[in-house]
């Protein structure tokens, strides 16, 4: 009987020994607390202690993997596979655990069996090993909103230089870098006085999955270019294109554009197309924003008021005679531009200076009516002209196409007085007008995005509004297809207009 009592005494030693100090530290003592069933990895638990024991626990995304038992022999059979396997693609740096995967040191009343080698499988299998690199983060006020991982920081910079050069001069760009004054000179043209980056750019570094990480520098240039967006468009070269043709047609791409997006194939700006090279003519979709600002000094002419039209009394009806020539005047205009991603958006004006004030003609008429007579001084049909497609630019082309730098969509105008004599519709056309200057001279206005204004028969006077720019018919885009006859024969434009004073 004193034996039974001793062995049961003894017993219950043994079972407070064991679990008064998990009571003291308020630990639940049943059964299932001290089991491993709550782990990734099934991991025996080979006995119980009365003192802490030191863990090292693997979590993945905050769920317990497992208890690792060497964490230096782990890290060294980690420090193995990048020797043998990414060592070379990935040099000076090492492979550590990927993101979301940690060890926490932790003590329990318990002892696990050591399955370090099946942890270090579950980690390559599941790719929760990763490269020490570098993450690049795009953010705006909202938050990040993209990531891209690359090896080394000097390989993001020379892509992003490339792409702001797309849209930049490398001088401008050099002149920003160094806080430069960029200062308009007094010769007609254009400058870059501004530059910036709308998103915000950082750099951290990080764990990434190896084959997440961009390792090339026209990896990330194709990513500034276009982000995660794969679709790309191609153009065939004709027989007698050019760059400048080409980009006309796509997104209106400078030749620079078009040859920094094809650094394999475009080499100078000027060179010569073969026929059959393929080129990529994708428009930036970019998920950076470059806004660039230019200054842009223009010569401008000034139009006089309408000729002053007096009765002679001497003269049969309907004769004129020219009293006093009228002649244009000119002004300066400074404009600032405003450039997202290479799209112009609009400019205001920073300043004029009227180098010289237009006289207003005089003609001596038998009649006071508004004469249905040219004066022959020809006004641009467009505000703030710019020339697209000259006479010639491609096989067939007899005319002069024009759009306006400022308002894709503006107003049409008269290039001078006349009478309309064809108001209509056709398939290459669209809406168009034909006004006759009753001088010998007629001119034609094709794409008008809606009907005329004018009817026929109707005298309209230089400087009215007779439609609005378009696209109908065959076009690429909003423009006025501009076309001057001389006797019934078509002539080019800029033998009567002063096209060298415009874009």
């Amino acid at each position: 009987m004193k034996k039974a009592i001793t062995i049961a005494v003894c017993l219950l030693a043994s079972i407070l020994i064991v679990y008064v100090p998990k009571l003291l530290d308020g630990d639940d003592v049943s059964v299932e607390a001290y089991t491993n069933d709550s782990s990734i990895l099934n991991q025996e638990i080979l006995y119980y202690s009365d003192t802490p024991i030191l863990q090292h626990k693997l979590y993945y995304d905050q769920e317990l993997v497992a208890v690792v038992e060497d964490v230096d022999w782990l890290n060294n059979e980690i420090n193995k596979i990048y020797e043998t396997s990414y060592a070379e693609e990935f040099p000076n740096t090492k492979m550590s655990l990927g993101q979301d995967v940690y060890i926490v040191d932790e003590y329990a009343y318990y002892k696990t069996a050591n399955i370090d080698e099946d942890i270090l499988n579950y980690l390559e299998e599941n790719d929760l090993l990763g490269i020490e690199t570098i993450a690049i983060e795009f953010s705006t006020r909202d938050g990040v909103y993209d990531i891209i991982y690359i090896d080394d920081i000097n390989k993001f910079y020379e892509a992003r230089d490339r792409f702001l050069l797309n849209f930049v001069s490398e001088e401008a760009l050099t002149s920003f870098r160094n806080n430069e004054e960029v200062t308009m000179s007094s010769t007609y043209g254009s400058i870059e006085t501004g530059m910036r980056i709308a998103e915000t750019i950082t750099s951290k570094k990080v764990v990434a999955n190896a084959d997440e990480i961009f390792t090339d520098v026209n990896e990330i240039y194709e990513f500034l270019c276009y982000g995660r967006n794969t679709e790309r468009i191609y153009h065939t070269v004709q027989e007698g294109e050019t760059l400048q043709g080409v980009g006309f047609n796509y997104s209106n791409l400078s030749p620079l554009q078009i040859m920094m997006l094809n650094p394999d194939k475009i080499y100078n700006v000027d060179q010569v197309l073969e026929p059959g090279m393929i080129l990529n003519v994708t428009y930036f979709d970019s998920p950076i924003t470059v806004y660039v600002t230019k200054e842009r000094l223009a010569q401008e002419e000034i139009l006089p008021e309408a000729p002053l039209y007096v009765e002679d009394p001497d003269m049969y009806v309907d004769e004129t005679k020219l009293v006093s020539m009228e002649q244009n005047g000119s002004r300066n205009v400074l404009y600032e531009e405003v450039w997202i991603n290479g799209v112009l958006q609009g400019a205001n004006i920073r300043s004029v200076n009227v180098t010289l004030e237009p006289i207003q003609g005089v003609i001596a008429v038998g009649t006071m009516a508004i004469p249905n007579v040219g004066t022959g001084n020809f006004m641009w049909p467009v505000d703030n002209p710019r020339k697209t497609c000259l006479w010639g630019c491609y096989i067939g082309h007899q005319a002069l196409d024009i759009e306006s730098m400022y308002d894709r969509w503006g107003n049409v105008y008269a290039a001078d007085n006349g009478t309309v004599v064809d108001v209509s519709f056709d398939s290459i056309g669209g809406n168009h007008i034909t006004i006759d200057h009753n001088n010998g001279y007629m001119t034609y206005y094709g794409h008008l995005s809606v009907t005329a204004y004018p009817k026929v028969g109707e005298t309209v006077r230089r400087g009215q509004i007779i439609g609005s720019i378009g696209d109908t018919g065959v076009a690429t885009g909003p423009h006025v297809h501009y076309a001057m006859y001389y006797d019934d024969v078509l002539i080019d434009p800029c033998s009567v207009l002063n096209c060298a004073v415009i874009p």
